[in-house]
């Protein structure tokens, strides 16, 4: 396990989605580019985990064709063969690329903000992005994805953080906007509009409004900009639970509420002040 430091409950949760998952024979589909799946760890860890392998295999057990994923992970990781295992990167088609190592959100947000989109190749436009604690648990979100036309799916906050850019020697919310969405832990992103608010906005000066100058997190930082130049097209709150609930309960994941998860956990503390 890549979470031992979680609560025991909780472990056990996740545990169970891992298993469901691994524990499941993959129909051989055909391939297509129209999706991609896309992992980003730049940690110098073992990307071993039974949480691991269970994303990695989620994504080709819950979709309608076989797509590529695109891996992007620590170099050194990489190079000491502690990244899943040949066979497994071959059959289902991960394509690996080396990054430096990101040692904190910080990095892992620069790395995200800056680079990652440049470095996608221009062949694919609408990439799942998931992680060890946030991957699909069942099938059809690419007709969910395509009839609602989205560009940015996650979980919703329950707060609604904002932005402020630094012009002209003062802090600006220069969009006068506060958005709840989304979440990038597990997520769905429609990658040459992510490509393009990077390049707008990735040299510029910000921090999360309310923080004495903490840089806003990667998933703020395109939900801000991304709706906040769009709104009102904001999603629909309750379609962003229909796509990911964060945290999910065992119930929850159970009825197959929604599409994927982020961050399992036996109670959802704040599921009162979720609307």
């Amino acid at each position: 396990s890549c979470h031992s430091n979680r609560q025991f409950d909780d472990q056990v949760i996740l545990g169970k989605i891992c298993f469901d998952v691994l524990n499941q024979d993959i129909i051989k589909k055909p391939h297509s580019d129209e999706f991609c799946g896309v992992f980003v760890d730049g940690r110098d860890r073992d990307i071993r985990s039974y949480e691991d392998y269970a994303a990695f295999k989620s994504f080709k057990l819950f979709s309608d064709k076989d797509y590529p994923i695109l891996a992007f992970i620590n170099k050194n990781v990489l190079a000491s063969d502690r990244f899943l295992d040949k066979q497994t990167i071959s059959d289902s088609r991960i394509f690996c690329f080396p990054i430096e190592p990101l040692n904190s959100l910080d990095e892992y947000t620069s790395f995200c903000v800056k680079r990652l989109y440049n470095l996608i190749p221009n062949d694919f436009q609408r990439g799942l992005f998931f992680q060890p604690d946030g991957f699909l648990i069942k099938s059809g979100w690419e007709s969910f994805i395509k009839e609602g036309n989205y560009e940015f799916l996650g979980a919703k906050w329950i707060h609604s953080p904002s932005i402020e850019t630094f012009v002209g020697g003062r802090w600006v919310n220069t969009l006068s906007f506060a958005t709840r969405a989304c979440n990038g832990g597990f997520s769905y992103r429609y990658i040459p509009r992510f490509k393009a608010v990077s390049e707008k906005y990735g040299n510029l000066k910000m921090r999360e409004a309310g923080t004495e100058n903490k840089i806003p997190p990667e998933d703020l930082f395109f939900g801000y900009h991304i709706f906040g130049e769009s709104y009102p097209n904001l999603p629909y709150l309750p379609n962003l639970d229909k796509f990911c609930l964060d945290p999910i309960e065992l119930k929850e994941y159970n009825d197959k509420t929604s599409f994927g998860f982020h961050c399992p956990k036996k109670v959802n503390e704040w599921k009162s002040a979720t609307y």
